[in-house]
């Protein structure tokens, strides 16, 4: 059976620029501003429905702020 350990899902924002009230603009940053959120650690995850409930939830949800989704886990098998 092969299982997954150490699920990490995290969210990663990217802004390229803000609004300034004072001045009635936008305005560019010179480096992007990204923020990452982890949204869901799990230490063991014991099959592939549950996995993929779970980054489908998240990705549902995130998408609808246009945020990017980040996965990583490991798997092992077990006899």
């Amino acid at each position: 059976m092969l299982n997954y350990k150490n699920v990490v899902i995290t969210s990663t924002k990217t802004q390229y620029a803000y609004y300034d009230e004072k001045k009635k603009k936008s305005i560019d940053y010179k480096k992007p501003k990204i923020t990452t959120k982890i949204l869901h650690e799990e230490e063991y995850c014991c099959d592939l429905g549950e996995l993929y409930e779970t980054i489908k939830f998240h990705t549902d949800k995130q998408s609808m702020y246009g945020n990017d989704i980040k996965v990583s886990f490991d798997t092992y098998i077990e006899y």
